[in-house]
């Protein structure tokens, strides 16, 4: 008896040896995501012209052996169609799992051992896909990015990137490769071996001696009459440190010119140079790069060993101080070794770290003799390694001064300090002198500008740090140049005052009362940057761009629903409610097949609530299940901190857009026609949990850390005052990118204690709210059934507070049942 499914099988095979240009689909292995490999077999079917039963026949032979008998365990009525069976399949091979799942692998997801970074970033949209499948794609793109910033597993890797600001994760993976190969140095060896034959001998010696003649002839030059053309030197010793010597300028004699490329020998000494360089000068020097930053590096052949400006040392400096000989100390951070980049070459050698060196750089006499270097002064031309690098006058070299840190210094999120820093070389000049920031420096903080008089090589620098991580700048770090100036003398000065709008003054009157006025001022200036994140009128609402409300009706028909009866004496209120709504944007005139009718109602004041009745169209609603904080684990969270501030929303609901698919589904309508809304309105069954997630995602990060949020309401934390700015810098930063605005007339800031959730939160934990007591105690006694579960349901709130709660009520339990 024949197999029908074996003769399947071969008439595919036949048509595959037919046709030679077919494209075959790879086979599933269980390996990689159902959906991708659908879409390959699709393409295949494209590309190969085939129909619903060219494709039928040639599933089960793209799956792998595992695959292929849970194909061949599907029922005939399924198998005989494409469709079905892909849809089996899917159910059994790639079952769909909860996105808590995915959410917590995403959290969890780290970079391995040899991973690329397009590997790590394609699993990570993978994991993002299915964690968030109801985000939008920019949501997704956020997520996406921020989890990607997270594994990046070196600090400086991290802050480089950052720096870049990477508008997704695409911009991010390409600057993390780029960044990590500029990061990527070869490790430099210190050994080099001495050649051994007679020639290599020769020409070193050869080598020496022209070195040797170069530096005589250029003492000699300096001897000239021509006085002001002579270059001013300082002669520099490394002095042992015992107590009670002295310097003597005699011992110049004692250092070898052919003396092997060293840091400096234990009790020896280095003599060195200090240009100053002036108009007219004759120095020479090359154009390179020393650690990857461009350097005008200046050629001494007086000096025994290489010097650079100020750095970050890997080794400390013991051979003693470097003494100038007029008794200038030559300040020495320490020794590295450096890569040194001149013309198409790179060098790998050992350079000595002197904060107040003039020049950037100094190439000395143990550079030129390792390399093999040759100076030809006549024609201005450098010699290296069979390569000709052409010279130029020391006087096109800077010649602004360096100011560099003294002590470590470290910054919060967007706050900013003022430090004394030590210039190099300015002398006790009394200015003034100009104070810029570094353009080439590459600094995470932000320097002032600022016209400065140093004192004792002294100045003043205010430093900035704009971005949202706290940022340290070690001793011993450039961070600003000065140079001298002739500023003009001003007339008068201006000056300034920022005015912020009403109902932020009156918020920080509020403040006023419980807090210094040196607290407040700090308060302020945060208030002024951030004053856009306010309300400052009634239809100042913001829309956010975190995601959109879906309503998902599935194949329901559209509901349509009479119109109720509008009094008389409510018709002009109604028509004002419609006029704002329209005006402010949130409503739009509609030709929806859904509609949905119109409940005006009244309240305490005498106006009009309008709202709309959604109870029809949530039955048919597909059900978010975004869970909400619990209330108790929430509240727990903030006990122990010492500063608090509330902040909540403007019409929160109305600061997040329906998508324009589904804004037809809230049409509803009026005397004056229908209408649907742009933004998410009030009696939705899933508007809570999709407010929730616009904040989860708006706050990614800083939730349970820096502050709590329960659908509007949010909660900033601190142990001190400075801190509880910084996370409220943070927290207004969040909202004000996704768009969002706040209500000052329902913010509260920087107080000790806060009335949270119907709780009062405080340093010592947390306590009953007595106006909320004071309504379960004034409670009227419940005369039925349903007034006892309403009295129950509000009692319960506050069971952690008495003491065998459960044991109290159940009397009145047993009445509902």
């Amino acid at each position: 008896m024949s197999n029908p499914e074996k003769k399947e099988d071969s008439g595919v095979l036949e048509t595959a040896v037919r046709g030679r240009t077919m494209a075959i689909p790879e086979q599933y292995d269980g390996s990689c995501d159902w959906d991708e490999w659908l879409e390959h077999l699709e393409d295949a079917a494209f590309v190969n012209d085939w129909n619903e039963a060219e494709k039928l026949k040639w599933l089960p032979l793209s799956l792998s052996q595992k695959a292929r008998s849970t194909f061949r365990q599907l029922p005939p009525s399924i198998r005989s169609s494409y469709r079905s069976c892909v849809t089996s399949l899917k159910e059994r091979l790639d079952p769909p799992s909860n996105a808590a799942v995915y959410r917590a692998e995403l959290e969890n997801r780290r970079r391995h051992a040899q991973e690329s970074w397009s590997d790590i970033s394609r699993d990570i949209r993978r994991l993002v896909e299915k964690a968030y499948p109801t985000l939008s794609d920019d949501a997704k793109d956020i997520i996406g990015l921020d989890k990607f910033l997270n594994t990046l597993d070196r600090p400086e890797l991290v802050l480089l990137v950052k720096q870049r600001n990477p508008k997704n994760i695409e911009e991010a993976v390409r600057a993390a490769l780029e960044v990590e190969s500029f990061m990527i140095r070869p490790v430099p060896d210190p050994a080099k071996n001495e050649t051994s034959s007679d020639i290599s001998r020769l020409t070193s010696c050869l080598e020496r001696m022209q070195l040797r003649l170069e530096d005589i002839g250029q003492r000699m030059q300096a001897f000239q009459p021509k006085q002001h053309d002579r270059r001013a030197t300082r002669t520099a010793y490394v002095l042992p440190l015992r107590k009670g010597w002295t310097p003597r300028p005699k011992l110049r004699k004692t250092v070898k010119l052919n003396a092997p490329p060293s840091l400096g020998q234990d009790g020896g000494y280095v003599t060195t140079t200090r240009k100053d360089p002036h108009p007219g000068s004759d120095l020479m020097a090359v154009v390179g790069k020393i650690d990857g930053c461009p350097t005008n590096i200046l050629i001494d052949t007086g000096s025994a060993v290489t010097l650079v400006q100020s750095g970050i040392p890997t080794e400390p400096w013991r051979n003693g101080n470097l003494l100038a000989a007029d008794g200038t100390h030559l300040t020495v951070s320490g020794k590295r070794w450096a890569k040194l980049e001149i013309g198409n070459q790179a060098f790998t050698h050992p350079v000595v770290i002197v904060e107040n060196l003039v020049q950037q750089a100094l190439l000395g006499r143990d550079f030129l003799r390792r390399f093999g270097c040759t100076l030809n002064i006549a024609d201005a031309v450098l010699q290296i390694s069979g390569e000709s690098v052409r010279l130029m006058e020391a006087t096109t070299a800077r010649r602004k001064v360096d100011v560099i840190i003294e002590e470590d210094v470290t910054l919060a999120p967007f706050t900013e300090c003022c430090v004394m820093v030590r210039t190099i070389s300015a002398g006790n000049s009394h200015g003034p002198w100009l104070l810029e920031q570094r353009p080439e420096g590459r600094l995470p903080v932000a320097v002032a500008r600022a016209v400065v008089h140093p004192r004792e090589g002294c100045v003043p620098v205010q430093l900035l740090n704009p971005s949202g991580d706290k940022v340290t700048i070690h001793q011993g770090k450039v961070v600003a140049t000065i140079e001298v100036v002739d500023p003009l003398p001003l007339e008068r000065s201006l000056k300034t005052h920022v005015a912020l709008p009403t109902a932020i003054e009156k918020l920080l009157d509020e403040v006023a009362q419980r807090t210094t006025s040196e607290k407040l001022d700090k308060l302020r200036g945060l208030l002024t940057d951030f004053a856009d994140v306010f309300s400052t009128y009634d239809g100042d609402l913001g829309r956010t761009t975190r995601t959109e409300h879906h309503i998902n009706t599935g194949d329901a028909q559209p509901i349509r629903l009479c119109p109720r009866r509008i009094p008389w004496h409510f018709r002009e209120q109604m028509d004002g409610l419609l006029t704002d709504m329209i005006n402010k944007d949130i409503i739009e005139p509609s030709t929806s097949p859904w509609t949905a009718p119109v409940v005006l109602v009244k309240k305490k004041d005498g106006n009009v609530r309008f709202c709309v009745d959604f109870r029809k169209l949530n039955l048919v609603t597909k059900k978010d299940s975004y869970p909400l904080p619990r209330i108790d684990e929430t509240i727990d969270t903030l006990a122990g901190a010492e500063w608090f501030s509330t902040l909540d929303l403007t019409s929160g609901y109305w600061q997040v857009p329906v998508a324009k698919e589904d804004r037809e589904k809230t049409a509803f309508c009026t005397p004056k026609g229908l209408y649907q809304f742009k933004v998410m309105p009030f009696g939705l069954c899933n508007a809570r949990a999709t407010f929730q997630r616009v904040m989860d995602l708006t706050l990614t990060g800083l939730k349970w850390k820096k502050c709590l949020v329960y659908l509007d309401d949010i909660v900033i934390f601190g142990r001190t005052f400075q801190e509880h700015l910084n996370n409220l810098a943070e927290i207004l930063q969040r909202i004000r990118q996704s768009g969002l605005k706040l209500k000052p007339a329902k913010c509260r800031l920087c107080a000790k204690e806060i009335p949270f959730l119907g709780h009062i939160v405080y340093r010592d934990g947390v306590r009953t709210n007595p106006s909320k007591t004071e309504k379960v105690a004034s409670w009227p006694t419940p005369t039925s059934t349903s007034e006892v579960r309403t009295f129950l349901g509000l009692a319960s709130y506050y069971r952690r507070f008495v003491k065998s709660f459960a044991s109290i009520a159940r009397p009145l339990h047993r009445l509902t049942e």
